[in-house]
């Protein structure tokens, strides 16, 4: 990784901060999701937000490996 681009990694205290807002909103859609109120239709799509929100907290993961000073 060239010097450049390792200006524009953020670093991992970032990525948790990131991490932390995915799981708030999954969170939060989960607990909508089970909810009366919610109809079978809009619990699938809020699934299917919460599955793709699982993926990205996976991919945020991995990029929160790298704090641009190297691994950690």
């Amino acid at each position: 990784m060239s010097k450049t681009q390792r200006m524009f990694m953020p670093d991992a205290k970032e990525w948790e901060k990131v991490a932390e807002n995915l799981v708030k909103t999954r969170r939060w859609l989960y607990n909508l999701s089970e909810s009366d109120r919610i109809d079978g239709q809009n619990q699938r799509k809020i699934g299917n937000v919460i599955y793709l929100l699982m993926i990205a907290l996976e991919e945020v993961d991995k990029l929160a490996r790298y704090d641009g000073e190297g691994w950690l």
